[in-house]
């Protein structure tokens, strides 16, 4: 799938984002679908923590 390929828009809600496991796995996973343009032109990412995120 290339961008633009006529894909709804859609949002990826993560739960727990402030933890390890985002940071380290989730997000340079994302990163690398997005640069290969293999995620829709219209993709969101929302992140949720209880508690603050870490540095």
């Amino acid at each position: 799938m290339r961008r633009g390929s006529g894909v709804d828009p859609c949002v990826m809600v993560i739960f727990g984002a402030g933890g390890d496991l985002t940071r380290r796995e989730l997000v340079p996973s994302l990163f690398e679908l997005y640069r290969k343009q293999l995620v829709p032109e219209r993709f969101g990412v929302v992140g949720f923590s209880q508690g603050e995120w870490d540095t």
